[in-house]
């Protein structure tokens, strides 16, 4: 077991350094990230930090019976450093499931924005400190977490 998780630090994708996902401040609708290190299909590369924007309607999460809905984005960074939000499916608050990261890429953490039922969450228009939203950012482990575990 120890020998498998090696290998996967050695050779698979993972983070090196933390990300640090946070809202943004050059536009509170964007989710910002520090600089940091990572592995993608073998290759480690750096990541200046930056911010990322979220896609109008892609990642709207809808309020069809003024209920509050939710869904998990994952931010995922690809070889050579491009950045993808992917957005789980809707779901009734405290129900939502996060995609798969894409294939190839290193996951660098999640985003669970919650709608309080009064508005949908709108990718275009919303500031994610609006009144009506609830985010959560979480930061993916550092690759070789688990061996760690393993070995304490």
């Amino acid at each position: 077991m120890l020998r498998a998780a090696l290998v996967a630090c050695l050779t698979g994708a993972g983070l090196i350094s933390t990300p640090t996902l946070a809202i943004g401040t050059s536009s509170k609708k964007d989710v910002k990230f520090s600089s940091f290190n990572f592995r993608a299909l073998g290759f480690q590369e750096a990541k200046t930090g930056a911010e990322v924007a979220f896609t109008a309607t892609t990642h709207d999460i809808a309020d069809p019976d003024a209920l509050p809905r939710e869904a998990i984005f994952v931010l995922s960074i690809a070889q050579g450093g491009t950045v993808t939000i992917t957005k789980g499916s809707d779901a009734l608050a405290g129900a939502a499931v996060a995609p798969a990261t894409p294939a190839n890429e290193c996951k660098m953490g999640e985003v669970l924005i919650q709608h309080n039922g009064t508005a949908v969450f709108d990718a275009t228009t919303d500031d994610l400190d609006a009144a009506h939203l609830t985010v959560t950012y979480t930061d993916e482990p550092l690759l070789g977490a688990d061996v760690l575990a393993l070995t304490s």
